[in-house]
């Protein structure tokens, strides 16, 4: 499949898993549908890995695109919409401050918002998160970091990639074995866990890539690679949490990647992988401030379960129209008048992340 072709299959996977994370962020009977959805994170990176290389690797080999084109590039495609979460996560926690329910220290709060717009964790040391305004946006700074890394060291990837993501496994189970799960990165305390997770996942999609004419993984249908993804999620594996974990990380999600990427829709199918892989970085970077607010107004608090799953389904469904129509009517004009505006001639923005 030519590099410009769209990949539907990948697309759906990714809306699914960002679907799944908005669940998992919502306290009640829908976080405890997917209580492993954190693993989706591991998902995104290969996802994001085997995009980038599919996107960027003849252009970077061949010299046509250099460290400042990849840099302006990807910035173009993913600060839009994380420049509208930061927004909308500082108006959130103004909310809660203003209810009484935040944390109301200046300082802290003017730290919050630095490191939100900047994408750089440099909050007080005793803030849970690196990012508490918009948890998810942990991910993202790994993803820049692999960004980084995969452009800045284009020629030893080049020769030693391999090497690199065996190497990154084994590190990958130490630090996961140690911690008992995969679900670490996003805190302070287990900062150094983030890097572990995206050496393997991101540079395991940059792999896959690069050899999938020599990979023999089937492929199954496209309407069959979902369902797998949500009973991954799914799963409560209580005593054996870390090797479950290890298992999809290493095993599951670059062989589901692997094969999707090899079969695509039709039809009705095909449309809505494409709207869900449109959504699916406006759901993620944008959901977490309104499941702060949510709870800030005890939505997720009541004593009912309706109450509850109601309130969680309004959540999912509220942010995907939201990230729809911001797709529409922001982000892809700003991408466009970004890239006119800073990139280089030939140089485009990514359709998706």
């Amino acid at each position: 499949m030519e590099r410009g072709a769209k990949l539907y299959t990948l697309d759906g996977l990714r809306g699914f898993a960002a679907i799944a994370v908005v669940a998992f962020h919502t306290p009640g009977p829908l976080q405890d549908l997917v209580p492993s959805a954190y693993l989706a994170v591991d998902l995104f990176f290969v996802l994001s890995g085997y995009v980038i290389a599919r996107s960027y690797d003849g252009r970077i080999a061949s010299g046509l695109m250099g460290v400042g084109d990849f840099v302006r590039t990807r910035f173009i495609r993913l600060y839009p919409l994380l420049f509208i979460g930061a927004l909308i996560a500082v108006a959130t926690k103004a909310g809660g401050i203003a209810l009484g329910v935040a944390d109301d220290d200046p300082e802290r709060f003017a730290a919050q918002i630095l490191g939100i717009f900047l994408v750089a964790p440099v909050t007080w040391a005793e803030d849970e998160f690196l990012f508490n305004l918009n948890v998810p946006v942990w991910s993202l700074f790994f993803e820049i970091v692999a960004n980084l890394a995969f452009v800045t060291w284009f020629s030893f990837f080049a020769r030693h990639l391999a090497m690199f993501v065996a190497f990154a496994a084994i590190a990958l189970i130490a630090t996961v074995t140690l911690s008992g799960s995969a679900e670490i990165g996003a805190e302070w305390t287990s900062f150094a866990g983030g890097f572990a997770r995206v050496a393997f996942s991101f540079f395991a999609g940059v792999l896959i890539f690069r050899v999938r004419r020599r990979m023999s993984v089937p492929a199954l249908p496209a309407w069959a690679y979902p369902p797998i993804l949500i009973a991954a999620l799914a799963a409560d594996p209580h005593g054996f949490k870390a090797a479950y974990d290890l298992f999809c990380i290493l095993v599951v999600f670059p062989l589901m990647v692997a094969g999707a990427a090899r079969v695509e829709p039709q039809g009705a199918l095909k449309e809505s992988y494409a709207f869900l892989g449109a959504v699916s970085y406006g759901v993620y970077v944008l959901h977490y401030p309104f499941c702060r607010a949510m709870n800030n107004l005890d939505l997720f608090t009541q004593e009912s379960p309706l109450v509850m799953i109601a309130a969680g389904l309004a959540l999912i469904a509220g942010v995907i129209v939201l990230a729809w129509l911001l797709d529409r009517a922001y982000d892809q004009p700003a991408r466009r008048r970004l890239t006119r505006a800073l990139a280089p001639a030939g140089v485009l923005a990514p359709e998706r992340r």
